[in-house]
């Protein structure tokens, strides 16, 4: 945001817009000191001097509608604290008209690192405020937007905010009730940070971080040869992710995914992105429920795959295979894959390692 100064006597002067002018314009947009006053009560805040004490907003299940969050960020930006360093609104009802006037905060703002929108109202609609504000905030480490309403495409056009922002370090999309994960860290999958520091087990990630995962991989190639996303919600859909990911990918080696809840059809997909993969090696999918659709899916993986040589091994323990099944699997891999080492049951000599 820039302001044009004029003047009698000289050129028309172009600069940032800082919050000093905010506070001596009338600008269209601003609520006015009564506005600000009735909201902050509304939240239990009985004045303005209260609010600039403050170094964390944290405002949790308040009630707080789109229209009163957007008053509370200009209080703020008019009367917070010159250090304010963390907002927090979870399991409020903001949506787009907040989440517009906080791209516009932070175009101003450079003390705010982390901001918790956790349970609120935001959409695929309100997701290029984000991307906005991503775009030009240098300051802000943490963005959590879990158990909101946004979707894969509004995941999609999030990352084009991610690519163009270099302070941001996390990401929460899906949080387990109860929980305060961090979410995705970004700067190692970026490769700002070594490859080894990148932690993807465990995180609760569902559909919406795996593909913010991908996207980060393909666009920016880290030194990754492990992909470790194990024991997260993937379900099908995050597999429909890591397939296309792993059509282009010829860095990574070993591919865990087990306890992702792949099912049948995530096995397939996955399956379907490793037949066309050159780089894999090894697999780890055990307890994925993926019965006996997902042991055929197996089955024409080693089938169709047309570098027989490249699978060295495949560990699906678990898996509610059938007896005839699991023959089945085993003697296509004999016959494709004479050099893969094919774990069904622990007597195969599994690892899950």
């Amino acid at each position: 945001m820039e302001l044009i100064l004029t003047s009698k006597s000289g050129p028309e002067e172009t600069r940032a817009l800082t919050v000093e002018d905010l506070r001596s314009a009338d600008c269209r947009g601003i609520p006015s000191e009564e506005v600000i006053e009735r909201t902050l009560l509304k939240v239990d805040l009985d004045s303005v001097e209260n609010l600039s004490k403050k170094k964390a907003f944290c405002l949790e299940a308040k009630n707080i509608t789109d229209e009163d969050g957007a008053v509370l960020l200009w209080a703020c930006a008019l009367h917070g604290h010159n250090e304010l360093s963390d907002i927090a609104f979870p399991r409020n009802e903001l949506g787009p008209r907040f989440s517009a006037t906080l791209a516009d905060y932070l175009r101003v703002n450079t003390s705010i690192v982390k901001i918790d929108l956790h349970d609120n109202h935001i959409t695929d609609a309100c997701v290029p405020s984000f991307v906005q504000m991503l775009s030009i905030n240098s300051s802000l480490s943490n963005l959590r937007l879990s158990n909101n309403q946004i979707t894969r495409e509004g995941a999609s056009t999030l990352f084009n905010g991610i690519k163009t922002n270099y302070g941001l370090q996390y990401i929460c999309m899906e949080a387990a009730p109860g929980t305060m994960n961090p979410g995705l860290a970004i700067r190692p999958l970026k490769g700002i940070l070594p490859a080894d520091q990148i932690d993807l087990a465990s995180r609760h990630f569902g559909v919406l971080s795996t593909l913010l995962v991908c996207k980060i991989i393909s666009h920016y190639k880290p030194q990754l040869t492990e992909l470790a996303i194990d024991r997260n919600p993937l379900l099908e859909a995050g597999a429909m992710e890591l397939c296309d990911m792993l059509k282009h990918n010829d860095d990574i080696r070993v591919l865990d995914v087990r306890f992702c809840a792949l099912g049948p059809a995530g096995m397939s997909a996955i399956c379907e992105g490793l037949r066309v993969n050159t780089s894999i090696e090894r697999v780890l999918a055990l307890s994925n429920n993926l019965g006996a659709d997902g042991c055929t899916a197996l089955e024409q993986l080693l089938t169709r795959k047309v570098d027989h040589s490249q699978l060295k091994y495949i560990d699906v323990q678990d898996n509610l295979f059938p007896q005839s099944n699991k023959i089945s699997l085993r003697a296509v891999a004999e016959k494709q894959c004479p050099d893969l080492k094919l774990v069904i049951d622990a007597v195969d000599g599994g690892s899950s390692s």
